[in-house]
This record gives structure tokens, sequence and C-alpha cells, in this order.
């Protein structure tokens, strides 16, 4: 169909062979961008600027074990629904306790459209080393 056509313009498949081994590799200028790496201190000082929203996924039973000193939405309570109804050029950041169940939900809200995705690296045990060291490790 022709909505679908657009979103392929640019598309390329192509067969290859090298250092990964065999396979198709697709490649789609008109895909969100990757989720992205960033490191607890950027995210803390981004935070901070007010140019980072950061959320945290974790369980309320491990945020009350460990929380970090900056402002944060959670998924709880409808936190899904108002996160989705942000402009989709809104700066997400996602944190968990290691950096798992984060990239997940980063990877949801890049599937939903938004642009400016980021994981963050090494979720709450990273923070209380690099960005807080008076977070509590657990």
């Amino acid at each position: 169909d022709l909505a679908g056509a657009r979103r392929a313009e640019g598309l390329s498949i192509d067969w290859v062979d090298d250092e990964r081994g065999r396979g198709l590799v697709i490649e789609n200028p008109n895909a969100p961008p990757k989720v992205q790496p960033i490191a607890a201190t950027e995210a803390a000082e981004r935070v901070g600027a007010g140019t980072l929203t950061l959320v945290d996924v974790r369980p309320v039973e491990e945020r009350e074990q460990a929380t970090v000193n900056v402002p944060f939405t959670t998924l709880d309570d409808g936190g899904h629904a108002q996160l989705e109804a942000l402009p989709k050029h809104t700066p997400l950041a996602f944190l968990c306790h290691h950096g798992q169940r984060s990239a997940q939900a980063a990877e949801h809200f890049r599937g939903l459209g938004f642009t400016q995705v980021f994981n963050v690296t090494g979720g709450i045990e990273a923070w209380a080393e690099q960005a807080d060291v008076h977070v509590p490790r657990y």
C-alpha cells in the first residue's frame, strides 16, 4: 500500500558473508534511532539541567531500597500512559538495577516512535558508584 511504501523508501536488503557470518542485513533509514547507552554521570547532569526525563522502571520495593536524588518518573499508576503522551522528541532515559529491564523499556518506547531514547548503563548500581555515592547499593 502507499502508506507502507513511504516507510520503505530508501530501504536496502542485502545478503552478506562477513566476519559476523552469513545472513540478511536490512538497513532502513526511516527506522527510529536505536536506543543509546548513557553513563550515569551524564544522565544525572542532564536530568539536573532539565534536558532529560529519567524513568525508573524498578518496582516500588526496589525503589524503597535505593533511589536517585534527582527528579524521576515511574511506570506506576498511569505513568506509562503519561510518558506515551509526551512529544516523540522528548529525551527519555530508563533506569533499573543493572540495565536489562530498562533496556527492554527503552526499546518499547523506541518502538512507539520516540527518537531520543537512552538506557542508563549499569543501572542504579553504576549511579551509586559514579554519579552519587550516597545512593545505597543492594
